[in-house]
């Protein structure tokens, strides 16, 4: 169980690390400090990954490139419509990202499951169960989109904003959880009801 939460930890800090940053600064000392821990924070995995000789996932550059302009844009704006609905376009634009990854040659999650150090050959029918759940983390995205879209309508920003990090973070935690801790256990559940049935994906779990 250890290794999977480290498996989610990584995943979380590889990929929405910049976004992360951007939260936990912003909320903490503003807006300003938090732009500027976000570029220097994306600035400096580009250069691990540069020195290291490894490859920068596309949903860390996605989500670097989108929360500096959001931040950008936040910080220019002089009235706080754009900052009520920025969390549903910003999850709106994710989910559509990793939409679109389910009709390329790789998805989001195998791309990730590739680059971790826990990688094993993958099958054809890994390939299916990586789509799967791309496609559960697609809907994710897109659900929150619709909840934070209907919290700005109907609540004050601060209001909004208290309700965003409660639902934010606890559904992004339990999904990670869910996708780490609890992927055999849907892969076999998924397994007796007819999908992905070759003995190979057991092992690759």
């Amino acid at each position: 169980m250890g290794k999977k939460i480290l498996v989610g930890v990584q995943f979380a800090l590889l990929n929405f690390g910049p976004i992360l940053a951007f939260y936990v600064v912003n909320h903490f000392y503003g807006l300003k400090p938090a732009i500027v821990v976000c570029a220097v924070y994306s600035i400096g995995e580009v250069i691990w990954a540069y020195f290291s000789g490894q490859e920068l996932t596309n949903l860390f550059k996605f989500t670097a490139v989108m929360t500096l302009i959001f931040g950008v844009v936040d910080l220019c704006a002089q009235e706080s419509f754009l900052f009520k609905y920025e969390a549903a376009v910003t999850n709106l634009l994710t989910g559509g990202f990793f939409g679109a990854t389910v009709f390329g040659e790789k998805t989001m999650i195998q791309e990730f499951f590739e680059k971790s150090k826990y990688a094993k050959p993958v099958t054809p029918e890994l390939a299916a169960y990586f789509r799967f759940f791309t496609l559960i983390w697609t809907a994710y995205f897109v659900v929150k989109a619709g909840i934070y879209f209907w919290v700005a309508r109907h609540t004050t920003i601060e209001q909004g904003l208290i309700m965003r990090t409660l639902i934010g973070n606890g559904s992004f935690v339990i999904m990670l959880l869910i996708s780490n801790l609890g992927g055999r256990r849907i892969f076999l559940f998924l397994r007796k009801l007819g999908f992905f049935q070759p003995k190979t994906m057991e092992s690759a779990l």
